[in-house]
């Protein structure tokens, strides 16, 4: 992994890949990138920047690639919103 990160989403992609969304960094900051898991060849990448950063969110697969990024906090506020990913 290349960010260290707590609270995260992660979600399985239909590939076979898993992708994690979000979290805290080690500073207490909320994350609004994320990173891909390949299990193929044991390594990470950067993956799509979620628009808005959140942590201790839920997140579901979606389609082609994509997540469904639903509530968590952004470390002011508690979220009562969604977003999709990438």
């Amino acid at each position: 992994m290349g960010t260290a990160r707590h609270s995260a989403a992660a979600v399985a992609l239909t590939d076979g890949r898993v992708l994690v969304l979000g979290g805290e960094d080690e500073l207490g900051n909320a994350l609004s990138c994320t990173e891909i898991f390949d299990p193929a060849d044991n390594s990470w990448s950067m993956g799509p920047d979620m628009g808005g950063a959140r942590f201790c969110a839920a997140a579901v697969s979606l389609p082609h690639g994509k997540a469904l990024v639903i509530g968590g906090h952004d470390g002011a506020n508690s979220l009562a919103s969604t977003l999709i990913c990438p």
